[in-house]
């Protein structure tokens, strides 16, 4: 991947926030890896979201939701800026 290439990801990963503490889900350690399959036109990233001490039903479910909106998000973001790729969050 060229620096150019890296540059557009990391200005994506930098604008999407956690809702909680409003800092970039790159700076928490949400973002696993980006990959960027250049002959497939397809750019994948891998999200980890650390779990931490007891887990209780309610927890459980704010999360959840938490999740699946920083993952909405990164989808959405990363289609805005890379409308030619083939977009996986996981």
């Amino acid at each position: 991947m060229d620096d150019a290439m890296r540059n557009r990801i990391q200005r994506v990963l930098d604008g999407v926030k956690d809702p909680v503490s409003c800092l970039p889900v790159v700076e928490l350690d949400m973002i696993e890896r980006v990959r960027f399959h250049k002959d497939r036109g397809e750019l994948e990233v891998v999200t980890t979201f650390p779990v931490e001490g007891k887990r209780c039903m309610n927890c459980v479910g704010i999360n959840t939701v938490m999740i699946d909106g920083i993952r909405r998000n990164l989808k959405r973001d990363f289609q805005n800026a890379f409308p030619e790729l083939k977009i996986t969050i996981s």
